[in-house]
């Protein structure tokens, strides 16, 4: 039989649904402990986010000043202590660093990722495929399209110098994507079409040819391209 209540009547809580006032009061207890301790999370994690971003704030700041430091060995040629530093010079009691130590030191900054760029290019210079390969490959998702573009370009040399043309034509055509925005994508398209026609694909190797003499008129390209068309018996409109 229903159980009629009045509203005038005090009531024990156990009287309507089994539970007791002790239970209700650990309930209520238990339930705000766990909203503060949702609260303090919260409250920590993003004093933990402002804390990394201030860290990477300075982080960045000091792999820009290495960078701009160890740079004018990498413009005078001087590619041995531009991959490794120069100790023996110290600037404002620190020494100069080399490319190398700041991809190790600061990877994930913007800095980090044009010093892997530079780096590579070194290496290639200095037939170091391998190494070099490491490195473009440590540039890749820079916020900059140009150094993004280079990576991709720097990678498919290197398979390139490798005679793997399958591999380098399609990292060529996505460095050429990057570059598009720049207006310097019919270089790395040329490089890409020069790869397939080394790797037999000579149809993919006509298309690009023909869109880079089409779309590139004033470039040194469009001639190149234009000679590998009569090269490979095309007629040329």
């Amino acid at each position: 039989m229903a159980t009629n209540i009045d509203v005038n009547d005090e009531i024990e809580v156990g009287a309507i649904d089994g539970t007791s006032e002790v239970t209700v009061n650990e309930t209520f207890k238990r339930n705000a402990l766990l909203v503060g301790g949702g609260v303090l999370i919260i409250a920590l994690a993003m004093g933990l986010y402002w804390y990394m971003t201030s860290l990477q704030k300075d982080k960045e700041a000091s792999a820009s000043l290495a960078l701009s430091r160890v740079k004018v060995y990498y413009e005078r040629a001087d590619y041995d202590k531009a991959l490794k530093g120069d100790p023996s010079v110290k600037m404002r009691g620190e020494p100069i660093i080399g490319l190398q130590e700041i991809v190790e030191n600061y990877g994930g900054t913007s800095a980090a990722k044009m010093a892997a760029l530079m780096s590579g290019d070194i290496l290639t210079a200095q037939k170091k495929y391998a190494e070099a390969e490491q490195m473009y490959e440590a540039a890749q998702g820079s916020d900059s399209k140009i150094i993004t573009a280079g990576a991709k370009a720097g990678i498919a040399a290197c398979r390139e110098s490798e005679k793997k043309y399958s591999e380098a034509a399609p990292l060529y055509e996505e460095a050429a994507q990057y570059m598009k925005d720049v207006g310097d994508e019919a270089r790395f398209r040329y490089f890409a079409a020069i790869n397939y026609e080394k790797a037999g694909d000579i149809d993919k190797a006509k298309a690009i040819y023909t869109l880079i003499a089409k779309e590139n008129r004033d470039t040194e390209f469009k001639d190149l391209s234009v000679g590998a068309m009569a090269r490979l018996g095309m007629i040329i409109e």
